[in-house]
């Protein structure tokens, strides 16, 4: 004798997870959850991969712009150096901004 997934008898022909189905396992109805399942599991995963793709994209500009910007001071070093200018650490932001001046 066999039984369904609830302990109830199971009737010839019928499927064990939905008894009331007169198919044998797995019925129609077990193969459409199995797609919602799959399609649900696909959504829950795209939205989790969206997420990280968002904190990588806005990780990427942030260090795209600290980037930038250490270029333009070592740039702004390179000028004041070559044309014989002393620079200090503490003018490093100054050095910059009449780099920055310069280039307009």
């Amino acid at each position: 004798m066999s039984f369904d997934i609830y302990g109830n008898n199971l009737r010839a022909g019928h499927c064990e997870v939905h008894p009331h189905v007169h198919e044998e396992y797995p019925c129609s109805s077990c193969v459409l959850e199995m797609q919602r399942y799959d399609a649900q599991s696909w959504y829950d995963q795209s939205a989790e991969t969206e997420h990280y793709l968002v904190q990588a994209t806005e990780e990427i500009h942030r260090l795209t712009a600290e980037l930038e910007r250490k270029d333009r001071v070592i740039e702004a070093v390179r000028h004041y150096k070559k044309h014989g200018d002393s620079i200090r650490a503490d003018l490093m932001f100054d050095a910059l901004e009449a780099h920055d001046k310069a280039g307009e």
